[in-house]
């Protein structure tokens, strides 16, 4: 009798220890999700910032064209 439940309780603690290393794995994947969405988010933020940024040198490029049409540089001299 008293080997049955001694087997009872290994079984137990066994199974304990086995509930306690799902709940850690589960943990670890929630937190390697969690880093892995504030990554994505960081990239798709640079992403953004570098789009914006390219825009504001090809709109500064459009302009300085436009300049160099109207105002040529070797007509740069004949200004008032």
């Amino acid at each position: 009798a008293s080997e049955r439940l001694r087997e009872k309780e290994l079984r137990k603690q066994a199974y304990r220890r086995e509930q306690e290393r799902i709940a850690k794995a589960e943990n670890a994947r929630k937190e390697t999700e969690s880093i892995l969405e504030r990554q994505i988010k960081d990239v798709e933020a640079r992403k953004l910032e570098m789009q914006r940024r390219d825009e504001e040198r090809r709109q500064a490029q459009i302009i300085k064209s436009a300049l160099l049409v109207r105002f040529p540089p070797e007509t740069m001299h004949r200004l008032p």
